[in-house]
């Protein structure tokens, strides 16, 4: 085994601290640049709706590599569930294009 590597993260600590700062005083819908990255204060509820919608997102793309087109149809319509509860929230923006 060898020696522990002591590793200086002060610069890491001070720019979560920054950005933390940053976030922490935004209202949902307050868009800020971070380090070039727009960032927007969204909902939970909004955040819960990426999230699942990012979930079917990856299993598509899993069932499509294995070949079942017909369990791609099934999260398709999931993922188009997801897409219009955020188009209904104002947030189909947020979703990523592949």
């Amino acid at each position: 085994m060898g020696a522990a590597t002591e590793v200086d993260t002060s610069s890491v600590i001070a720019e979560h601290r920054r950005i933390e700062r940053i976030v922490s005083g935004m209202e949902v819908g307050d868009t800020v640049v971070i380090n070039g990255t727009p960032v927007t204060a969204i909902s939970l509820e909004v955040a819960d709706l990426l999230d699942a919608y990012d979930a079917a997102a990856a299993r598509y793309r899993r069932v499509a590599e294995a070949g079942d087109y017909e369990g791609c149809e099934y999260i398709r319509d999931e993922m188009t569930l997801h897409l219009r509860r955020l188009a209904a929230a104002g947030h189909a923006d947020l979703i990523r294009a592949v």
